[in-house]
């Protein structure tokens, strides 16, 4: 089961634009790759961060609908663009193809050429300054494109120009909520640097999957992914945070020390009652050995002896059991104080 716990900082009353629900999600040998996962994304722009192999990709890829949960539920309010990490338009494809802006050039171009057809006019809808916007979005995000720009191939495109084109198609769709994986993968440090500017002027709701410092100092909120314990103890853990990542890792230094000073406090408190066991013990040894003189010398009858024996046995078993029992109790205060601090 995974354990979900939540800064006071990211309350919000506005109502989540993806609530994620006991999600867990399975490949087809059975290896899990999300276990029990829930999480409410507010609206604005949030992190998703966490370290290889917690499963990030593959939450990004369930709230777009492209894969479907083993278990539970994804609820996404109005439309939804996902941009994964690896951008590549198929043979032929040109930039206005990947904007998604081709069918209402052609209406255009046909109604500039005396076209009356009803269908054009709806294609066109409001988008009569379509070659603009389109440029614009490019330019905003660090490419220097005019208008022929559109019609050049993607495969002429560096790897950091064809992210430059997916991304400005995503910010042209005005999705209701936008997923980015890993989009500063392939930029250089002009269009990265755009990129964060525009994120703060982005339509809708953004989840974005980054290990990108400066991307993650834009974001409102960060939902970190993890995994803790091993074996059939593991369990994946999610935490969100109000804040961006500098804020993030603020919390989670004072964190980070109260959980080292409850380990060493925990520490010592199994180390005292080891110690006060063995003191005990040897208390215990020692009153054996001056019992065991006193027989010898025969200055106690039997009956005083079996009364002793008796009263010793029962003093010993009690004594036994409340140190054993707080010796167990201290291992594991420390066992999870050392979960804590890992």
């Amino acid at each position: 089961m995974s354990h979900t716990s939540v800064s006071p900082s990211s309350v919000t009353r506005a109502a989540p634009t993806v609530v994620v629900d006991r999600v867990s999600f399975e490949l087809p040998d059975g290896q899990p790759v999300l276990s029990d996962v829930s999480a409410a994304f507010p609206a604005g722009r949030t992190g998703l961060i966490g370290d290889n192999g917690t499963g990030k990709t593959t939450l990004l890829r369930l709230i777009a609908g492209e894969l479907t949960p083993t278990e539970g539920s994804v609820h996404v309010a109005g439309s939804c663009s996902y941009l994964p990490q690896d951008v590549t338009g198929a043979a032929g494809t040109s930039v206005a193809d990947q904007l998604g802006i081709t069918a209402i050039r052609q209406a255009l171009a046909r109604i500039e050429a005396g076209s009356v057809d009803v269908h054009d006019y709806d294609l066109v809808g409001d988008d009569w300054d379509v070659d603009a916007r389109a440029v614009a979005e490019l330019a905003g995000l660090g490419l220097r494109a005019d208008v022929g720009w559109l019609d050049r191939s993607m495969s002429e495109l560096s790897g950091g120009e064809a992210m430059g084109v997916a991304l400005a198609a995503t910010r042209l769709v005005r999705a209701d909520v936008t997923l980015l994986d890993e989009p500063t993968n392939n930029l250089d440090a002009h269009a990265r640097a755009a990129l964060i500017g525009q994120l703060a002027h982005w339509p809708g709701a953004v989840i974005v999957v980054s290990h990108d410092r400066g991307l993650l100092e834009a974001v409102d909120a960060i939902c970190e992914l993890s995994w803790v314990g091993a074996g059939a103890s593991r369990t994946q853990q999610v935490t969100m945070f109000g804040g961006n990542f500098s804020q993030f890792e603020a919390q989670r230094e004072v964190q980070r020390a109260a959980a080292e000073r409850e380990l060493r406090s925990a520490d010592a408190e199994v180390h005292r009652a080891r110690a006060q066991m063995r003191a005990e013990q040897q208390r215990q040894q020692q009153r054996d050995r001056s019992a065991r003189r006193e027989n010898a010398r025969g200055n106690v009858s039997k009956g005083e002896r079996d009364f002793l024996a008796n009263r010793a046995e029962k003093n010993t078993g009690g004594k036994k059991l409340m140190h054993n029992a707080r010796l167990h109790d201290a291992e594991a205060a420390r066992a999870a104080a050392d979960a804590a601090a890992r």
